[in-house]
């Protein structure tokens, strides 16, 4: 029987009941907002594809839960953090489904990475103003695919989704600092 997390308050107070510095716990409160903005905009602008949101949102927020046992990494670089994030939740007796975000968020393109994993790869990567062509493609791709549209109708109706929670980086990224 897995631990059940339904909501992305659950996931905070997750984050928050391991004793997350406050600086990780606010990167997955941005992380959270940028994710919340591309789910509203995807369900305006292309109502056809689905995709489960809930589970984007929990993914968004606990997807670098594993920096809570390499904290050097939430200041360096580094990806230890992934596999034992995953490994963590696993303990934890949090499901599969959402463990391997913490994985997955960095590897993206990975055959086991479902379109909910790359969503959180994105919010992860747009909140703080960047853009990444190969995933923000693969993504659009997908959704062209899901929906029966064609690539360019999507990337039109999307990229500027895309660039507009981008937009936000500079601010968001002046919150982060504690």
């Amino acid at each position: 029987m897995y631990r059940i997390v339904k909501t992305k308050e659950e996931a905070i107070a997750l984050l928050t009941s391991l004793s997350a510095p406050p600086q990780l716990v606010q990167h997955h409160c941005l992380v959270l907002e940028a994710a919340s903005e591309l789910i509203q905009g995807l369900q305006q602008l292309v109502p056809k594809f689905t995709f489960n949101s809930s589970l984007v949102l929990i993914g968004a927020a606990l997807h670098d839960i594993g920096k809570t046992l390499h904290q050097n990494e939430i200041y360096s670089p580094g990806n230890r953090h992934e596999q034992y994030g995953e490994t963590l939740l696993l303990s934890l007796g949090i499901s599969p489904e959402i463990a391997k975000f913490c994985r997955t968020h960095a590897q993206w393109s990975s055959q086991d990475a479902r379109v909910e994993d790359r969503l959180v790869a994105l919010a992860d990567t747009l909140w703080k103003g960047c853009r990444k062509e190969k995933l923000e493609t693969s993504l659009i791709a997908e959704i062209a695919q899901g929906t029966g549209k064609n690539f360019w109708d999507i990337f039109t109706l999307v990229d500027s989704l895309f660039e507009e929670i981008a937009d936000q980086g500079s601010e968001r990224l002046s919150r982060s600092i504690l």
